[in-house]
């Protein structure tokens, strides 16, 4: 994955082409091939609250169990249904719009922190600069995190 400089970009931003959408704030960026199969990197969007997928459980896998969609209302996560009147879109929708945004499209991003198996950062759509969290949050579909503070506060 080649390094680029932008206008609104950090010159430290890396280049690589979106492969897959893993929920509304994860993706999978591929770089170029190189005498094999392109290097992926998973990033996650940081600073920011998207509703997540369900999943079913894994029959093979002892303790694996069966999750349900999770929405934020009242400014906190909640599993299952939640109030009506403040629910923002489900996880579907923000997948879907990040999906249709991104995936074969080149990008440039910027890894903020790690974490066990995570990399945070931000992502640009290389082709106007536009920063995917802002398109995200101007859509309504995640949620600023709040410094410091836990899904459940």
């Amino acid at each position: 994955m080649s390094q680029t400089g932008g206008a609104s970009v950090s010159s430290h931003a890396t280049r690589g082409i979106v492969k897959q959408v893993l929920s509304g704030d994860t993706v999978v960026i591929r770089g170029q091939p190189c005498g094999g199969p392109p290097p992926t990197r998973t990033i996650a969007l940081s600073n920011i609250l998207a509703p997540r997928l369900a999943r079913r459980g894994n029959p093979n896998v002892e303790g694996s169990l069966d999750t349900v969609d999770e929405q934020i209302c009242c400014r906190r996560l909640l599993r299952g249904s939640g109030c009506k009147l403040c629910l923002i879109p489900f996880s579907w929708e923000a997948r879907e719009f990040l999906r249709k945004l991104l995936v074969g499209k080149e990008v440039k991003f910027v890894v903020e922190h790690k974490a066990t198996n995570r990399e945070y950062g931000t992502i640009w759509v290389a082709a106007n600069g536009c920063n995917v969290a802002d398109q995200l949050l101007n859509e309504g579909l995640v949620e600023v995190r709040q410094a410091g503070a836990r899904p459940s506060d």
